[in-house]
């Protein structure tokens, strides 16, 4: 064996095990800013607002009165709001068929009507969860506050129930657009 034949067998020892190894998969940071982009491109695609929150107080519907969300939210423009969201169910109703999403900060519940391909898409795509995130682009309608919001004591205790005026909204429209964001 020549010395140029010994070489190449050693550079291919060494090399080749490294060129098997799998990619690292990705962290979890780096998934959250793959799915960040994803819903950016998803907005702009769909001419969709998504600085609506910059209209409210403290930026959260936490601290606004419904008439401000309602401000941000049923748009004079006719634009779509987008926001990222977890798919709680899907429904027919009448003729119509219906999502509902929970926004991702938990401070918006939705039911958007949706179309007939808007419904296939979703069920299609939800296989083993149901609680898939989602990126929804929707002309709102309607933006109310639940009025008020009961907690049960975590130790079991039938006393222990708190009633107290609610800090979350149910908001109704139509679907524009929806993309699957994938999950982990």
């Amino acid at each position: 064996m020549t010395k140029f034949n010994l070489f190449i067998c050693c550079a291919a020892f060494i090399l080749l095990p490294s060129c098997a190894k799998k990619p690292k998969p990705p962290s979890a940071d780096q998934r959250e800013a793959i799915r960040q982009a994803a819903f950016l491109k998803f907005a702009s695609d769909q001419q969709a607002i998504i600085h609506w929150k910059d209209e409210l107080p403290s930026q959260s519907a936490d601290f606004a009165f419904t008439l401000q969300l309602q401000n941000a939210l049923i748009r004079s423009d006719n634009k779509p709001i987008a926001f990222r969201g977890e798919l709680l169910d899907v429904m027919r109703h009448g003729s119509g068929y219906f999502l509902r999403i929970r926004s991702a900060d938990g401070e918006l519940f939705l039911t958007l009507e949706a179309t007939p391909s808007q419904v296939e898409q979703v069920t299609h795509e939800v296989k083993d969860n149901l609680f898939e995130e989602y990126a929804v682009a929707a002309r709102i309608q309607h933006v109310e506050r639940v009025a008020f919001r009961v907690q049960a004591s975590e130790d079991g205790d039938p006393d222990a129930v708190d009633v107290n005026a609610s800090d979350r909204f149910v908001v109704k429209g139509q679907c524009v657009g929806l993309m699957h964001l994938e999950g982990e």
